[in-house]
């Protein structure tokens, strides 16, 4: 390489232009994955040192490239095709869930290409952002230029040989001093250490997880001896119930929202029976998509806070038989069963389920007569196929069964052949955020109707059975939270990310920050018996505990563990990332250190379960 100061002018503006590519990709990249330049800003002032060894390993990896290929224009050319590459998956992924592409996300990507091929492009913002399409036009033309102008190769032999060993000194030397960063900490990693550096903290943390080498999260000690009184709850009861649990997609009550009029209440049979029954909220552990981690923490009582921030559980996190709901009625002599009209295979369910101690998994598969609705089979089928699931089951029987055809995208117009509800806005909503708001509506209409469909049929049913119908989580209707924000129902000073994660935000105070989280975050919950009338306001409780207070609701024993869940969630009925909730209802970004002990004793259940040597298994059988 010649000495840059006796360069030519030209040649000196040549090798400026060919070394800001790893400056722009670097950019490009760390603003797909938080949103804005501010933020970068903000970073470079807070973790300067953070900051430049993020750059400087994309420099590293920028000339050692250079050093094995020796033509700038290849090397700029590569290097900005996988900037623009990463960047706009980051970018959309972040846009769509509040959080963008992690490690674990790796493993979901057959998964996640079917889903988002029915998206149209108009619904990826990031897409379209101004700011993102300025550095990409930015890019292409610094390429033509190094194109136009490359004349020769200027690394000899010698450069060629040196070069990439110092580049590989240099990474190694980076990720070799990455922090040592324990399960809780993957919540902010990426915005302290960099995305890339925080995305290889990430996967050594994942990678750790199936090892028992995973420390517990906030605790240097993950063999410290905690005390507890475990004891069984008894049973008041000796009726052994069928339990049916039916997740509804993305299902929510809609006429919350401000500033819109329906035509008639969307959902009219989900009011009427939550005059019936046990009804409340349930603070989901996601916003807009992941419906498997809901499962997760209802079927098992595990805390999604205990495992890296927006794991995927299923995929990343169950790789042997633990305890959950299913296996625990399974001991009871119930015969175990599973609907959902998808392939067995999403989010890992074909394996996940048996481990779960679920028996039969019914799926599309096995759905030929089924009738599809918009772009998925209908609730109305799915409906059918509960019931029938149920006719041939051995009783009693337990069923979690999980919906699908109100599931995203929303924006498709004409989606439904016909609407059976009139939507108004006072605030002139676009037409693409009426388009999914009407499609949304009409899905929960859909669904509401499945549900009067399996309540009217267990209401001749001879067999005491109790019905649990919620919601998984809110859906991302358009970009994020747009048409929230443009409704009214979420503060438009809030930032998407911000909000998601539960953080202050720059110009809102904490208690703004907690409300509004709990707003996007709550979904509605119904417990029905068909054989008591028992009418009661339902507790709001976090998802990793419904599992265990419906089934608490049946008067049949409780496990120890599940008593000591039943417990907690007394003291802090809401317990997820980012936000904590007291009995008393005031919020709090982590658990009071009043619940540290009940914080570690969870953890280190679930840690032991989940990647241990299941030395608490006594813990979820009844003494």
């Amino acid at each position: 390489m010649p000495n840059f100061n006796k360069l030519p002018g030209k040649e000196k503006i040549q090798y400026i232009i060919f070394f800001s590519i790893p400056l722009i990709s670097f950019l490009m990249i760390e603003f797909a994955a938080r949103g804005s330049f501010i933020s970068i800003f903000t970073w470079l002032v807070n973790e300067p040192i953070q900051f430049l060894l993020s750059l400087v390993l994309f420099y590293a990896i920028y000339v050692f490239l250079w050093a094995n290929i020796n033509h700038r224009g290849a090397v700029a050319l590569i290097f900005s095709i996988f900037g623009i590459i990463v960047a706009a998956v980051v970018g959309c992924k972040r846009e769509i869930l509040g959080i963008p592409l992690m490690p674990w996300d790796l493993l979901l990507s057959s998964d996640l290409t079917g889903l988002f091929e029915d998206v149209g492009i108009s619904q990826y913002n990031f897409l379209s952002n101004g700011l993102f399409i300025l550095v990409l036009s930015i890019n292409i033309v610094i390429i033509a230029l190094i194109f136009i102008f490359q004349k020769a190769k200027y690394l000899n032999k010698r450069a060629s040989i040196i070069s990439p060993i110092i580049c590989f000194i240099v990474v190694a030397a980076i990720i070799l001093t990455l922090p040592k960063a324990d399960i809780s900490e993957t919540a902010t990693i990426c915005e302290e250490e960099g995305y890339i550096r925080g995305f290889i903290v990430s996967a050594q943390i994942w990678s750790e997880m199936n090892s028992s080498k995973v420390a517990m999260a906030g605790s240097s000690d993950a063999n410290i001896n905690f005390t507890y009184d475990f004891t069984s709850k008894e049973a008041t009861t000796d009726i052994n119930p069928n339990v049916v649990f039916i997740m509804s997609e993305a299902f929510w009550d809609v006429t919350l929202l401000p500033n819109v009029t329906f035509s008639e209440d969307p959902i009219p049979t989900f009011h009427a029976l939550a005059k019936e029954g046990i009804s409340g909220e349930m603070v989901s552990p996601t916003y807009g998509g992941v419906t498997d981690n809901t499962e997760f923490e209802v079927m098992t009582g595990f805390s999604l806070k205990y495992l890296p921030y927006q794991t995927n559980a299923y995929t990343t996190s169950i790789k042997k038989a633990i305890p959950a709901l299913p296996s625990y009625f399974k001991s009871l002599g119930y015969q175990t069963i599973a609907v959902h009209p998808n392939v067995g295979s999403f989010f890992n369910r074909d394996v996940v389920y048996p481990l779960l101690g679920i028996d039969r998994f019914f799926t599309q598969a096995y759905m030929k007569d089924a009738k599809i609705k918009g772009a998925y089979i209908s609730d109305d089928s799915f409906a059918n196929y509960i019931i029938s699931e149920y006719k041939q089951a051995k009783k009693p029987v337990f069923m979690y069964n999980i919906s699908i055809q109100n599931h995203w995208p929303y924006t498709k117009e004409n989606y439904y052949e016909d609407y059976d509800i009139t939507i108004k806005s006072k605030k002139n909503l676009d037409k693409e955020s009426m388009t999914a708001l009407q499609n949304y509506t009409q899905g929960l209409h859909d669904a509401d109707a499945s549900l009067k469909k399996v309540i009217d049929y267990f209401r001749t049913v001879d067999e005491p059975t109790v019905i649990i119908f919620l919601g998984d989580h809110l859906p991302a209707l358009t970009d994020q939270l747009g048409v929230y924000k443009k409704l009214g129902y979420i503060d438009k000073s809030i930032s998407d990310s911000d909000l998601y994660k539960g953080i202050q935000g720059a110009n809102i105070s904490n208690q703004t920050m907690f409300i509004q989280s709990q707003k996007i975050l709550k979904t509605p919950y119904l417990i029905w018996f068909n054989y008591k009338t028992d009418i009661e306001k339902g507790e709001t409780l976090s998802a990793n505990y419904l599992g265990i207070y419906t089934i608490s609701k049946l008067g049949i024993e409780l496990p120890p563990f599940y008593n000591f869940l039943l417990d907690y969630s007394t003291k802090v009925p809401v317990n997820r990332y980012y936000l904590s909730i007291d009995a008393s209802g005031m919020p709090f970004i982590e658990t009071p250190s009043i619940y540290a002990n009940y914080e570690k004793i969870y953890n280190k259940v679930q840690n032991d379960m989940m990647f241990g040597d299941q030395n608490e298994k006594n813990l979820f059988t009844v003494k």
